[in-house]
């Protein structure tokens, strides 16, 4: 049943992928791993699969896990005119299982500057708050060892 859900899964968003791939996204697909500073002084660190079809994988911690627990998304993701956006259509947390948001909700939709790339990093400013985001490549062994975690491997 598991397999049958994931694969229906897999293939609507797959459908819903977006057309704006071209050359200058390339550089962004593969594995990439990142850490930011929340408010409260914890360290959010995340995985992301971005692949060439314009979907994602994402999957996010906490390293002092008391008010954050670990988070998946999953969505579809482009550029358009040095503008990076990610458009997120499902969420599954810990306590709450699988969540399809409402993809028309701004908060599920969001625009990145980006501001410097090499074939090792990329860095990127949210449009609304202008917090910055790095974020390294890693190799998919390196994402699986991030991704053992209690809400299971995404890809």
């Amino acid at each position: 049943m598991k397999i049958v859900i994931s694969t229906a899964l897999a293939v609507l968003l797959t459908a819903c992928a977006t057309t704006h791939m071209d050359e200058s996204a390339l550089p962004l697909t593969g594995y990439w791993y990142g850490e930011v500073e929340l408010e409260n002084n914890q360290t959010r660190k995340w995985v992301i699969a971005r692949h060439t079809d314009g979907t994602y994988w994402a999957s996010f911690e906490c390293i002092e896990n008391t008010h954050c627990g670990p988070i998946k998304e999953h969505g579809i993701w482009g550029i358009e005119d040095n503008v990076y956006w990610v458009k997120t259509m499902l969420l599954i947390d810990e306590a709450g299982g699988p969540h399809y948001p409402d993809t028309d909700d701004k908060m599920y939709h969001s625009n990145y500057t980006l501001t410097g790339m090499s074939e090792d990093y990329i860095e990127y400013q949210h449009v609304e708050t202008k917090k910055t985001y790095r974020t390294q490549r890693v190799s998919k062994s390196f994402a699986a060892e991030f991704e053992d975690s209690k809400l299971g491997r995404f890809y």
